[in-house]
């Protein structure tokens, strides 16, 4: 018995002085650990200057509040933090303020992973940036503190999160375009590492929703050398913040390359595309391949295809910052060949029908810019089209074309009605300030062809069109009874050498109460 107790007492002896051994050696580590923080605690306040002043180079950053954090995660909490460009007049607002950043790691990385911080929150981030050309900072110099900090920095950050951000660009001219940022995750963050990324914001021009996820990284000396690749969502977004437009666009699509040669492709959907006013809507759909500069926002159609309504399209072109003008420039080459003239001309006007149905085939070369003036005003346009078998939309104009045409055949309508004929035309268009320059108008029905040049004002519908009209016949055929009479002795005077007459005719008044008629003196 007693044997048994003391072997019992030893057994204990033995894992006590285990426990004890274990205890001292855990105590020791504790020591030793407490000691290498204590000497190496990245967290201190000088620390996360340095560290914020190197990944924001150019600036000076200043810290309200801070306090360094040490259970359960080691890390610290800083409060009202700014960023201000080194240089900027005073009373210049700061470039970047955080209300409140929020580094966290664990004990396990900083003994045995140094520079690594599992998570950092960022809450009440807003960054403002100035209009172009307003800083003073010379970019070459920021350029190489950031390839010399690239190089210095080896911290890494398991993710990095942040909500209800605000971004302001300042314009000139105007008020800045302000991107509300809902929700913002980072995750593996590093020199030399390429990071995922989750976004959502509120796009303000066009406003709209936009969500994306991708890759981003790894950082580069120069910002246009970062690669990113990803896909995005854009919905919800109102054409109606662009002068003279509106309708309601969503878009998808994916990108990948360098930030300064980003190809993009996607497609949009605009159910009611409208240009005018209360013009018709008209859905517009685009396939499009591009190639985008995310440092300063130009963009490269490289292709286009698109149908509005039932009409196919082809496009390509760029947008781009011109010297001298306030903001983007687009210009653009369509084509189409086998398209629907109604479906081009309906969102341009308001009344109930379309000028004219028919096939056209065309070519366009549009330019528009961005200041704010209706649509009509800004653009300019130059381009051919030819429409085969075609008929008008307005009732009185066909009326009056299914007249002419009966005139210059010599024959009188059947039952009092005219018969309906298709007209062909084709023409050159300049359009500029909202009115539009035909020439080399050529157009043709059963038994006549007249051939015109004049204007078609698209702000107020006004027609001015004069030319020379070729008939079938001689201008004493195309009335009946004693008008015929009367108009005989005229026909030496509009008679053709191939026989029939060249008469001058004009047409006038509005899109909606047009006017042709046949001039005795030409113009």
């Amino acid at each position: 018995m007693r044997s048994r107790l003391a072997g019992g007492l030893q057994s204990l002896s033995r894992l006590q002085r285990v426990l004890l051994v274990a205890a001292g050696v855990l105590l020791v580590l504790c020591v030793v650990a407490v000691a290498v923080l204590a000497h190496y605690w990245p967290f201190g306040e000088e620390d996360i200057l340095e560290t914020l002043q190197e990944t924001v180079p150019g600036t000076k950053v200043a810290i309200t509040h801070f306090h360094s954090t040490f259970f359960l995660h080691p890390g610290c909490r800083a409060e009202t933090v700014t960023f201000e460009r080194q240089g900027s007049p005073e009373g210049t607002p700061p470039l970047v303020t955080v209300q409140k950043l929020i580094v966290q790691a664990d004990y396990h990385d900083l003994l045995f992973r140094p520079g690594y911080i599992s998570r950092v929150v960022v809450d009440g981030l807003h960054i403002q940036v100035p209009p172009r050309g307003s800083s003073k900072m010379d970019n070459k110099s920021s350029s190489a503190d950031s390839a010399e900090n690239s190089h210095r920095t080896k911290t890494t950050v398991g993710e990095i999160v942040s909500s209800g951000a605000l971004l302001e660009i300042g314009r000139r001219s105007n008020t800045p375009l302000k991107f509300e940022i809902h929700a913002v995750k980072l995750s593996s963050i590093g020199a030399g590492k390429v990071a995922s990324y989750l976004i959502s914001f509120q796009n303000p021009l066009p406003p709209g929703e936009v969500q994306s996820t991708g890759r981003l990284g790894p950082w580069k000396q120069h910002l246009g050398q970062i690669r990113l690749s990803g896909n995005y969502k854009f919905e919800h977004a109102s054409l109606g913040a662009f002068p003279g437009l509106a309708g309601t666009l969503s878009s998808t699509g994916r990108f990948d390359g360098k930030l300064a040669a980003l190809e993009v492709a996607g497609n949009t959907d605009v159910p009611d595309l409208r240009v005018k006013g209360e013009g018709y809507a008209v859905a517009l759909k685009t396939r499009f391949e591009t190639v985008v500069n995310g440092t300063n926002g130009d963009v490269r159609l490289k292709r286009v295809t698109a149908s509005l309504q039932q009409t196919p399209l082809l496009v390509t072109g760029t947008i781009l910052k011109t010297q001298g003008s306030r903001g983007k420039t687009t210009s653009l080459e369509l084509s189409s060949t086998a398209g629907r003239v109604q479906d081009i001309l309906r969102p341009f006007v308001e009344a109930p029908s379309p000028p004219m149905l028919g096939p056209v085939n065309f070519r366009a070369h549009v330019i528009f810019g961005s200041e704010p003036r209706p649509f009509f005003k800004r653009v300019r346009l130059a381009g051919e089209f030819a429409i085969d078998n075609g008929r008008f939309g307005n009732k009185e104009t066909q009326n009056s074309v299914d007249g002419l045409s009966e005139q210059a055949r010599g024959i009188k309508p059947k039952n009092g009605r005219s018969e309906i004929v298709d007209s062909s035309l084709r023409a050159h268009v300049v359009l500029s300030s909202g009115v539009a320059k035909f020439s080399d108008v050529l157009m043709d029905v059963p038994g006549a062809e007249a051939q015109m040049t004049g204007t078609f004002n698209i702000l107020n519908e006004g027609i001015d069109f004069h030319g020379t009209l070729k008939t079938d016949v001689k201008l004493s055929q195309t009335k009946h009874g004693i008008k015929a009479v009367l108009l005989k002795p005229l026909d030496p005077l509009f008679k053709r050498r191939s026989g029939g007459a060249s008469i001058p005719v004009e047409m006038t008044g509005t899109y909606s109460q047009p006017h042709f008629g046949m001039e005795v003196v030409k113009h």
